[in-house]
C-alpha cells in the first residue's frame, strides 16, 4: 500500500541564525508557498531546513522555527504547512499543535523520532483531530520524508503502510476504526480519485471536463457519505478500503 498522494515545491532561503526572526517574517517574499520547520533542537532545524530547501525546488520557501506558535505568528507570507520535528514526548508536542492550528488552515505532518508503532492509537486519534500525517526519522529515508511534505502539501494524508495492518497492541483496529459502507457514483468516484491525488477543484473540473461548482458539489455529496467534514479527513478515512461507485 503506498502512503497518499504528491505536490508540487520549495524556494531556497539564506540562514544565518539557527532561529527565525520577526523580521525576517514580516519581510516576506512573494512566494507560491511556505512551510514552517519547528524543532527544538537548534542543529537539526538547521540542516533539515538547508536539506529540505535544495531538494524540494524553488517554488516552496521553508523557514526555521522553534516552537509552533512562533510560527503561526508570521503573517507575511502565510504559512500552509507545519512540519513539525519532535525528538521526545511527541504526543505532548502534538497536542500542543492541534490546539494551535485551530483557527488556521495550516496543515501539520509530524516527524518523530519515536517508533511510530508504539504511537498507533495515539496518531489515530491526532488524524482524526486535524493533523495530516506523520513518519519516524527510525525507519524513514530522506526522500520519503520529501513525498510526505509534497503529498501532504497538496492535500494529501500521509501514513506509514504498517498504520492500516496493525496496531500498537498488535490488532487490526485500525482498520475496523475507520471502515465504513461508503457508496459513491460512478462521477463521485472519478472526482474522489483526483482529491486523492492531492488535486485542486479547479484541476479537478479540468481533468474531468466540467465545472468547478459541480466539482464542489460532488465533493459535499462524497463528504457526507462518508462521513468526512473537510478533504483531509475524507481521504484519511478511505485509506483501508477501496470506494465502490454504484
Amino acid at each position: 500500500m503506498n502512503n497518499l498522494i504528491e505536490v508540487g515545491i520549495p524556494e531556497p532561503s539564506q540562514f544565518m541564525a539557527s532561529t527565525f526572526s520577526a523580521d525576517f517574517c514580516e519581510a516576506g517574499n512573494t512566494i507560491r508557498e511556505s512551510i514552517a520547520l519547528v524543532d527544538e533542537y537548534a542543529l537539526s532545524r538547521f540542516c533539515l531546513v538547508q536539506s529540505l530547501s535544495q531538494s524540494l525546488g524553488q517554488e516552496i520557501n521553508i523557514r526555521p522555527f522553534s516552537t509552533v506558535e512562533e510560527a503561526l505568528s508570521c503573517t507575511s507570507p502565510h504559512i500552509q504547512m507545519v512540519v513539525l520535528c519532535t525528538h521526545r514526548q511527541t504526543e505532548q508536542h502534538v497536542k500542543a499543535a492541534i490546539e494551535a492550528i485551530q483557527s488556521t488552515p495550516a496543515r501539520v505532518l509530524v516527524v518523530t523520532d519515536e517508533r511510530a508503532s508504539e504511537l498507533w492509537s495515539f496518531f489515530r486519534e491526532a488524524l482524526r483531530a486535524g493533523i495530516c500525517g506523520f513518519v519516524s526519522t527510525i525507519d524513514t529515508e530522506f526522500r520519503t520524508l520529501n513525498a510526505a511534505i509534497e503529498f501532504v502539501l497538496n492535500g494529501g494524508v500521509f501514513v506509514p503502510p504498517e498504520f492500516f495492518m496493525q496496531d500498537s497492541a498488535g490488532s487490526d483496529e485500525p482498520k475496523k476504526a475507520l471502515r465504513a459502507p461508503d457508496q459513491l457514483t460512478n462521477r463521485q468516484a472519478e472526482v474522489f480519485a483526483k482529491l486523492r491525488e492531492g488535486k485542486p477543484n479547479k484541476l479537478i473540473a479540468y481533468e474531468l471536463n466540467m465545472s468547478e461548482s459541480t466539482v464542489k458539489v460532488h465533493l459535499r455529496n462524497i463528504m457526507r457519505t462518508i462521513g468526512a467534514t473537510n478533504r483531509t479527513q475524507a481521504v484519511f478515512k478511505a485509506q483501508p478500503h477501496h470506494l465502490r461507485a454504484g
